[in-house]
């Protein structure tokens, strides 16, 4: 099964790094890719990817907003996987979430996008990194 993926990212470079870097992996492939916080919102519904690579820190905005935005309307919804240069939990987790959320409910199995985005996650990091798993409203 390949492993579909938007990422998301003000910085083209970094767009293009990422991209690389999973396009490495036999089993991902990058269907689509955004510079702003408004683009996803236009182009995931009709790619539908497993995952969405989405940076946290945008200048239209945030992709913790994004990933609130897409998991509402988009069906299925991707898994979000949040990207940050910033090791501060200021950034990693803004002062609007709600809640800490685990990567899935007690009782329940995570879905085979939550496992497509450890996965990206597991092989792609260059040091081990923080999972903090989908942005529940």
């Amino acid at each position: 099964m390949t492993i579909s993926v938007f990422l998301l990212d003000d910085h083209e470079i970094v767009r293009r790094g990422i991209g690389q870097l999973l396009e490495t992996q036999d089993d991902i492939e990058v269907v689509g890719e955004a510079g702003t916080a408004a683009q996803p919102l236009a182009r995931i519904p009709a790619l539908r990817p497993d995952v969405a690579v989405l940076d946290v820190r945008l200048p239209d905005g945030d992709g913790v907003s994004v990933c609130r935005d897409i998991l509402t309307s988009v069906e299925p919804p991707p898994a979000c996987l949040m990207l940050t240069s910033y090791s501060d939990d200021e950034a990693l987790l803004p002062r609007y979430l709600r809640r800490p959320v685990a990567p899935c409910r007690t009782g329940t199995r995570p879905s085979g996008t939550a496992v497509a985005a450890g996965q990206i996650s597991a092989r792609t990091a260059p040091r081990p990194s923080r999972w903090v798993g989908p942005i529940g409203e």
